[in-house]
């Protein structure tokens, strides 16, 4: 692992040829290659300490953001797989946050009602570790979470209920902490609304999110609503 003076490993996007080349292979026609390019950026990002620098973040996000609708569906768990990785590891800034939120979660939500029953766990293991690790917890809840249900895309909507309708240690962990009061309020609000939704699967989802957000709010419930 190269070092800069005292500011330890360098990070994702300081090895340009190898950086370009992987992210360039993720476009690759051939799905076994942009599998092996999916394997290559796990190893820089590993290697790295999962430390991405500002520079290399929007790029490595976009492209990943575009893996999760691969056609294939093996590339595309194995793209879940080292989202929830990175999201998981990296040392998360507010920037970081945001462009997560914008070019991977809704990817991430619509992944959670995929036919394949591999997929839907990498992706719901993913959404768990960009929540457990946020640095912002109550936006990125509120973005993730409420954004989703109240998203124009029905099937968006859908998936973020049925996420949440989850076993979820990070809901339970967060849902009584006071400075998470409020996104929990708009969660349980949004969830709420989401029962007389327009679209039949959506409010069935609704029905079966309620009951896991009460469990996951416990003795706070009330304060939430």
């Amino acid at each position: 692992r190269r070092e800069r003076g005292n500011a330890g490993p360098m990070g994702v996007g300081t090895e340009p040829e190898r950086w370009t080349a992987a992210l360039d292979g993720l476009r690759e026609p051939v799905s076994h290659l942009r599998s092996e390019a999916l394997d290559a950026l796990g190893s820089l990002l590993a290697s790295a300490g999962w430390v991405v620098e500002p520079a290399a973040a929007e790029p490595l996000l976009g492209a990943l953001g575009e893996r999760l609708q691969d056609s294939n569906w093996s590339v595309c768990q194995k793209a879940l797989s080292l989202v929830g990785e990175l999201l998981g590891h990296a040392a998360h800034a507010s920037r970081l946050d945001d462009l997560a939120s914008e070019l991977l979660a809704p990817g991430l939500l619509a992944k959670v009602a995929d036919p394949k029953v591999a997929v839907r766990k990498a992706a719901s293991q993913a959404l768990s570790a960009y929540l457990a690790s946020a640095a912002d917890l109550p936006r990125v809840l509120r973005r993730v979470t409420v954004g989703g249900i109240e998203s124009a895309d029905w099937r968006l909507r859908q998936a973020a209920l049925l996420y949440l309708s989850l076993p979820n240690a990070t809901l339970c962990r967060v849902a009584s902490e006071p400075r998470l009061q409020a996104p929990i309020a708009d969660l349980a609000a949004a969830v709420v609304s989401a029962l007389s939704d327009e679209n039949d699967a959506v409010s069935s989802s609704a029905s079966q999110c309620l009951p896991r957000l009460c469990e996951a709010a416990g003795e706070s419930w009330p304060a939430v609503l």
